[in-house]
Parts: structure tokens; C-alpha cells; sequence
């Protein structure tokens, strides 16, 4: 009887969400093709946003990566600001299911979990960006620093 009793605990033991887990989160870079202010045509972008979780065991630890809102501060107008002239440029990023990428609270969040891992696992989410047509800028070079945060 004392055997089962042991056996029953190990197999009920591992059910918890993980144990001694970290995760990170990277991205490829997010670079626009060169964009035309008079034609007419928006100007797309992709990536990959890699989350790894690391741990001795994981069972059905889930997680969330929230973009901030970058030099604006604000997730619903992002802008790209150009060092030179201080001229922005309106820019959006989007999941994979083509929602605004945000905090939860100002757009959504790129979520998964891993059912099942030892050690080591990951999950690419592809991410897409736009720069709308129509915005009348100096020419040059445009950037933006966003915060990703992984929470799990």
C-alpha cells in the first residue's frame, strides 16, 4: 500500500506550472523597406518574436509578451522619429491574427504556452508592421526603441 501511495504522489507531483522556469523574449529586426510619401502605398515589414522558457519541468506553463509603446509612448499611435530633424512617422505592429500588438489594455498581447517540456523549449509568433500611405515626411532614416516584456 505505502508503494501506490508514493507512485500516486509522484504522478500528481509534476502537474504544477514549472518548476525553476525562466523565459525570454527576442526579436528579429524590424526593418521597412525604403517609404514613398507620395505613392499612395503603405510600406509592410515582418519578424519573428522568439519566446524560450527554460526549466527542469514544465507542464502547461503559458505566457504573454506585451510590446510598449515606444518613443510616443502611446501603443495606438506609434511613431518613428528621425535624430536628426526630431519629424515622426506613424508606424502600427500587428500579431499574427492581425490585431495591434500592445499591453493588454491598449491592444493585445502575443500569448502560448508549452503543454509539455523539459529543459528547454521555444515558440516563434510572426509579427507584421505598417507604415500608412500618406504621411509627408523629411527624408532619411527613422527609428523607434519598443520595449518587449515577457510575463509568465
Amino acid at each position: 500500500m505505502r508503494r501506490f501511495a508514493l507512485l500516486a504522489a509522484c504522478l500528481i507531483g509534476p502537474v504544477l506550472p514549472a518548476f525553476g522556469q525562466s523565459c525570454s523574449v527576442v526579436s528579429t529586426p524590424l526593418s521597412f523597406p525604403a517609404y514613398h510619401a507620395f505613392s499612395g502605398h503603405p510600406s509592410n515589414a515582418t519578424a519573428d518574436v522568439t519566446v524560450t522558457c527554460t526549466g527542469l519541468l514544465f507542464v502547461g506553463a503559458s505566457y504573454s509578451v506585451q510590446l510598449g509603446g515606444g518613443q510616443s509612448g502611446s501603443i495606438p499611435s506609434r511613431k518613428m522619429r528621425q535624430a536628426s530633424s526630431g519629424s515622426e512617422l506613424g508606424y502600427q505592429v500587428y500579431t499574427q491574427s492581425g490585431q495591434v500588438w500592445g499591453n493588454g489594455v491598449q491592444g493585445s498581447t502575443l500569448q502560448g504556452s508549452f503543454l509539455l517540456g523539459l529543459l528547454t523549449r521555444s515558440r516563434v509568433h510572426p509579427i507584421s508592421a505598417t507604415i500608412p500611405a500618406g504621411q509627408q515626411v523629411n527624408a532619411g532614416a527613422y527609428s523607434d526603441a519598443v520595449t518587449m516584456t515577457v510575463i509568465w
